[in-house]
């Protein structure tokens, strides 16, 4: 007679991993007049295809999502991440200038609902620093611009759960 100890397969959900980009340094003013047509200096898109890079060598592109705030300098920051990754961008309003914290951590929890792979997202500041604080459980902290923070999530994405695992940001010549 055979005796074993009898065992079920477990599969604990996979962390996920968000990666809060701030759009690359933008004109001071666009010729419209209009903070939304702001685009990309020549080094701002210096510091787009920089933080493209670091994404191509730290995602599995077929296991990536990128959701990108409407305003011109976010989406021309995630053109570059498009392109190094090969990917299409979904515009997401929430992400865009005028939106809250809150709105943020909307988009995010309704993506991991669905979805268990690497998140992209391309946006502003104030609320991109105040929702990567809040994640991890503290006041709004600083990101400059063309920077990249990394937070992953073991399970649920809620205020305080995040492990931070880098900072990425183009120093430039």
């Amino acid at each position: 007679m055979r005796t074993g100890i009898a065992s079920r397969a477990y599969s604990a959900p996979m962390p996920i991993r968000i990666f809060v980009v701030r759009h690359g340094k933008a004109e001071h003013e666009a010729p419209s007049g209009l903070d939304a047509d702001r685009g990309l200096t020549p080094g701002g898109h210096v510091q787009a295809r920089w933080i493209a890079d670091q994404l191509k060598q730290l995602t599995r592109p077929a296991a990536s999502h990128l959701l990108v705030s409407p305003i011109r300098r976010a989406r021309q920051t995630a053109a570059a991440i498009e392109a190094a990754l090969v990917l299409t961008a979904t515009l997401e309003s929430r992400l865009a200038t005028d939106r809250r914290v809150s709105d943020v951590l909307q988009v995010v929890q309704e993506f991991a609902a669905n979805e268990r792979r690497d998140l992209v997202i391309v946006g502003h500041n104030p609320h991109f620093e105040g929702f990567v604080g809040a994640m991890l459980g503290r006041g709004p902290v600083s990101m400059r611009t063309g920077e990249m923070v990394g937070l992953r999530f073991a399970s649920e994405i809620e205020p305080g759960k995040a492990m931070p695992f880098g900072v990425w940001r183009y120093e430039g010549e």
